[in-house]
């Protein structure tokens, strides 16, 4: 993959993301009547300077940690962000020949790569080395339970719950040439949908990815009405915004969208698919796991991007 040549303009007027956002506030449950540039999360962050942009990648210096460093580099020339690589385990063996590569490819790409020191505790402290680096993404390399990595499913969903920022979870294989031109983003009734379509958008807007939406019908009226604002609310924002999408809508679908998603994925040479985690766990995610555990044993490798649902919408504009 080469990286795009130039940045999306920028301009003195507002940023569409930031229309975006005010948009989802005000259609929001939550919504009393407050503007949105003055909800306390959204001051916070107008307040704030314009920082450069950075991908965090974790590594434990072996077959997953070299694939997620892999993917942060792509990541990096997608978002013109420079790259952090924070080590989980302290370097014992001369670097491999991934990773070689990706630090070449790189410093030809001209990204910026810092590395974090080792140190313990890294689980607790990372959401404030996120924050103090301005990171907008989290790159874990997951493994099968049965395979020897710092990371299995299991335990990357523990580093991943609470952050503040997406985590993109790969497995073993490394970027292809067209990886992330073609993102999946499966909608349903929830009213975070909305953030979704924000992530899979900044992949169009820095990337010109192209974007499939995936629904499947409800029977019951409710959830059919539930589902169709969510769903017009994102085409209204992507043709605001200049966002071409594809829609799929699928009759008689047994199982959840985001399992058909995967399995559809080849149909649209699809490489990445956006996904929300479970904020409230019902009982029978306590039983069968969460969506979230499920979604990426199934994948395969197949990278998800993983939002934490949060109270505020994260808005990326530079």
């Amino acid at each position: 993959m080469e990286r795009e040549k130039e940045k999306p303009e920028e301009g003195n007027g507002p940023c569409p993301y930031e229309e975006l956002a005010r948009e989802a506030w005000e259609s929001s449950a939550e919504y009393d009547g407050t503007p949105w540039d003055e909800t306390e999360p959204v001051a916070r962050e107008l307040r704030e300077k314009k920082k450069d942009l950075v991908i965090l990648a974790l590594t434990d210096h072996g077959k997953y940690g070299d694939t997620a460093v892999a993917h942060a580099v792509a990541a990096s020339m997608i978002f013109h962000a420079e790259l952090c690589i924070i080590p989980l385990t302290p370097a014992t063996e001369p670097e491999s020949e991934t990773m070689r590569h990706s630090l070449h490819v790189a410093d030809r790409q001209g990204i910026p790569v810092t590395w974090h020191p080792y140190e313990n505790g890294l689980k607790r402290k990372l959401p404030a080395i996120a924050e103090s680096v301005n990171a907008m993404m989290l790159v874990i390399g997951a493994a099968p339970d049965r395979e020897p990595a710092f990371f299995t499913v299991k335990r990357a969903l523990r580093w991943i719950r609470g952050s503040r920022i997406p985590a993109l979870v790969v497995g073993g294989q490394l970027p292809r040439p067209d990886s992330y031109r073609s993102i999946l983003l499966p909608l349903d009734t929830s009213v975070y949908s909305k953030e979704k379509a924000l992530w899979a958008g900044y992949f169009h807007r820095f990337y010109h990815a192209d974007i499939h939406l995936l629904y499947k019908n409800y029977r019951d009226d409710y959830l059919e009405q539930k589902l169709k604002a969510n769903l017009q609310f994102t085409e209204k924002i992507y043709r605001n915004l200049e966002i071409p999408s594809t829609r799929h809508d699928i009759d008689d679908c047994w199982e959840e969208i985001e399992s058909y998603a995967l399995r559809f994925a080849p149909e649209v040479h699809g490489s990445l698919m956006v996904c929300m985690t479970t904020r409230y766990p019902t009982p029978a995610d306590w039983i069968f796991g969460r969506k979230e555990k499920r979604l990426l044993k199934k994948a395969k490798g197949f990278p998800l991007l993983l939002i934490n649902q949060r109270d505020d919408l994260y808005v990326l504009c530079t």
